[in-house]
């Protein structure tokens, strides 16, 4: 029967009587019941590519079900991670899921792992193979589920990974993630204004940044800056800087660094403008029981506007630079 007519069928709200039934009644009633169920095992069909039998088993319709709903939405990582490569031969058009799919930029491999995924707790790795990349890398907030978000190039020789971006940011890092940057050489140039962020190696906004056997090149404004109750920290791992910039490790608003109980090396040539420690508006710089190695030109520190920069009664000259720190009122060193 037609909808028009099925839709003023009485029997649709008393149900059928006792009586001879119509067919054509009966057959628009199987179909209406049937139609939704008939969608769904087409759904898992076409996502999927298995049969939908009613041969009893439930249970593997409920799987080939949630397949097919993953196949359009997000897939659940197992396992202890999920890795994304990138390489300097890549192309973006891939999916960037093994070294021969691989992706051209940080950037994209970045953006994968917010795409069609839910990490379950479990860590994304981004594999940054040789080469120098040139695309400023920027995330905020963490992908579905992830544990952390790491960014991986060699340890064992990070001159070999080189991230230098200009009139950029190399990593901005913000609101919520929690990642690692390792095993590779980051610079960065331009000049910041009121209106215009550049010139920033690592940036962390709201967000934790562990970083490990890095490379710092010369970046025009900061190698480091953590601010608005960011941190960044070297875990005890080492970590060289280098090049000419403006701050070394910047921080302001409530933020941290963290190098207690690091080795930090000075390459030959190294210098700042503005000075190597920068702590300001209530942030914290933490330099306990670090080694040091090298030295730089420039200020060895500045402590303003609430900033405390702790060495753990080391003394004023235990950091390595060519002109004495500055304290400025309600700023501390100690």
């Amino acid at each position: 029967m037609t909808q028009s007519a099925y839709a003023s069928l009485a029997a649709r709200s008393t149900g059928f009587q006792s009586g001879i039934a119509q067919a054509v009644q009966l057959n628009k009633v199987w179909r209406q019941s049937s139609i939704m169920a008939s969608m769904i095992g087409q759904f898992i069909t076409d996502e999927t590519g298995r049969n939908v039998v009613d041969d009893g088993t439930i249970p593997t319709i409920e799987a080939n079900f949630i397949a097919a709903i993953q196949a359009v939405t997000r897939k659940k990582v197992v396992g202890n991670h999920l890795n994304f490569y990138v390489s300097a031969t890549g192309n973006n058009a891939n999916d960037g899921l093994s070294p021969a799919t691989a992706v051209r930029t940080i950037q994209q491999a970045a953006t994968l792992s917010y795409w069609g995924y839910d990490f379950n707790n479990y860590n994304a790795i981004i594999n940054i193979g040789p080469g120098t990349y040139t695309d400023p890398v920027f995330v905020q907030g963490m992908p579905l589920g992830c544990g952390q978000l790491i960014f991986q190039g060699n340890p064992s020789n990070p001159a070999s990974v080189v991230v230098n971006v200009p009139n950029g940011i190399a990593f901005s890092i913000s609101l919520g993630v929690f990642c690692t940057i390792s095993g590779m050489t980051i610079s960065a140039s331009g000049s910041s204004n009121l209106f215009v962020s550049q010139g920033y190696g690592i940036a962390a906004n709201q967000a934790w940044v562990n970083v490990d056997h890095i490379v710092m090149g010369s970046c025009q404004t900061s190698q480091w800056n953590s601010w608005n109750a960011g941190v960044i920290t070297a875990n005890g791992a080492p970590v060289t800087f280098s090049g000419s910039s403006g701050i070394g490790a910047g921080t302001n608003l409530g933020s941290q660094i963290w190098l207690v109980n690091s080795t930090v090396t000075f390459a030959p040539g190294t210098s700042y403008t503005t000075g190597w420690a920068y702590a300001q508006g209530g942030a914290t710089i933490s330099l306990n029981n670090t080694s040091y190695t090298g030295s730089f030109t420039g200020t060895r520190f500045l402590a303003s506007i609430c900033g405390i920069i702790g060495v753990a009664g080391a003394g004023i000259n235990v950091i390595p630079g060519t002109l004495p720190g500055i304290t400025h009122p309600l700023g501390w060193y100690g």
